[in-house]
């Protein structure tokens, strides 16, 4: 590994959305663990008129939020090949999240499959959206930047085996 690949994280598990892998030689999500928490439930409980308390009401999943914080570097490529010039290579980095993960899905309901693997290696997978990316500011002598992926899940949480 160069001295400008990003970290294993395998202590975290690993993610993947329509098999564009979000931990590699040149970025990497620091946020990961989020994804190991529960969805967002929805539902209110009943005002009881004139009587102390309320009317319980069953709580259901719901869409949940996600927003991967992620590490992206342009000194080398996915597979660690390095760049002639960090700049440039953050810039081809930039451009595949783009091709790959956030531009607009045209096909289907428009979600997109994420599996992720947990630390045991367990698999959790099902449909996300990918609703936006934005970076940290960039100059031209840039060797790398930060950047917040936001993601809805659809279904509140992957389904798997924890």
């Amino acid at each position: 590994m160069s001295a400008w690949e990003c970290d294993d994280d395998s202590l975290v598990g690993d993610l993947t959305i329509d098999e564009f892998a979000l931990n590699t030689a040149a970025w990497r999500v620091e946020n990961l663990y989020e994804w190991w928490l529960p969805a967002t439930q929805r539902g209110n409980d009943k005002i009881r008129p004139g009587v102390d308390g309320v009317f319980a009401v069953r709580r259901r999943k719901t869409a949940t939020r996600r927003t991967l914080q992620m590490f992206i570097s342009g000194e080398v490529d996915a597979f660690g090949v390095p760049y002639d010039n960090p700049f440039n290579g953050l810039s081809t980095n930039l451009f595949a999240f783009e091709v790959n993960l956030v531009d607009p899905v045209t096909t289907g309901n428009g979600t997109r499959t994420a599996l992720l693997t947990l630390p045991n290696g367990n698999q959790r997978g099902g449909p996300v959206t990918v609703l936006g990316m934005e970076i940290s500011d960039i100059k031209p002598t840039s060797r790398f930047c930060y950047a917040t992926i936001d993601i809805s899940i659809p279904g509140g949480s992957l389904p798997g085996v924890p």
